[in-house]
């Protein structure tokens, strides 16, 4: 049997990583914006092509990707967070937007990706998530 492979995306210093590793998926590409988790990750990942850097700017070059078996990863929170100030309009709150727009250049089996209880289960982020799985169902 082959290998699952996967990518990971707003991998931090690789926590989710380690998680998918041990239940025998390989990982084939990272990617990380924070400088310091990027050399935490490639220190301890010396294995998988890590992207440091904007996602939004490094999204064509997934496309080498195409078809891994799994595209995982947690985008920044802050802005859904009842423990932030659950700002619509934060800037990082668009990055389940370039999670997606990866999925839909790699094409993947499966997604997963992780965020925070509010934005699954508050009201005032119902339109986000209808938004979302409506993209997603247009996917097929």
């Amino acid at each position: 049997m082959s290998k699952i492979t996967a990518i990971s995306l707003f991998t931090g210093a690789g926590g989710m990583d380690i998680g998918f590793e041990n239940v025998g998926v390989e990982i084939l590409c990272a990617n990380e914006l924070n400088k310091d988790a990027c050399q935490t990750y490639a220190a301890n990942h010396p294995g998988v092509k890590l992207i440091c850097g904007d996602l939004t700017e490094h999204i064509d070059e997934l496309k080498e990707y195409s078809g891994v078996d799994i595209v995982f990863g947690g985008p920044p929170c802050q802005g859904f967070s009842v423990a932030g100030k659950m700002d619509p309009n934060d800037e990082r709150s668009e990055l389940i937007w370039r999670f997606l727009d990866v999925v839909e250049v790699v094409h993947p089996k499966v997604f997963v990706m992780e965020n925070v209880k509010a934005l699954a289960a508050l009201e005032k982020w119902a339109p986000v998530r209808q938004q979302y799985l409506e993209r997603v169902s247009d996917m097929g």
